[in-house]
């Protein structure tokens, strides 16, 4: 089974299965409910995530859980995400949702204890 890490502001952290490795732009679009993508590649585990990045302009729901994430990894005192936060590997232009190895060493990369402590406000 492939998986794409979602953040959803309501509900934490999931995963999120999808069928075969390979994704297109066109299923991340729909996953985000968005046309304006922002992705950004992690400095570790080569991984990319993936935001709307109009979440702000269309008032979508703040996501704390993936703004304390993209704080953390991206080392940005002032990021702020709004909606869902997807993580998958590939390039910008072929995403790839992760094998099974791949989303362990990104579920420990992204969601550790460290992270979910500040979105706590700890």
């Amino acid at each position: 089974m492939y998986q794409i890490f979602e953040i959803d502001p309501v509900d934490g952290e999931d995963r999120l299965s999808v069928p075969d490795p390979d994704v297109t732009i066109a299923t991340m679009c729909a996953l985000l409910d968005t046309v304006h993508l922002v992705v950004q590649r992690t400095p570790r585990l080569d991984l990319l995530i993936w935001i709307d990045g109009a979440g702000w302009d269309r008032s979508r729901e703040a996501n704390h859980r993936a703004s304390a994430v993209a704080r953390e990894v991206f080392q940005a005192p002032a990021a702020a995400v709004c909606g869902p936060l997807l993580v998958t590997g590939g390039t910008m232009e072929h995403p790839a949702a992760l094998d099974e190895q791949q989303a362990r060493e990104a579920f420990d990369y992204l969601f550790g204890a460290d992270v979910a402590d500040r979105a706590d406000g700890a």
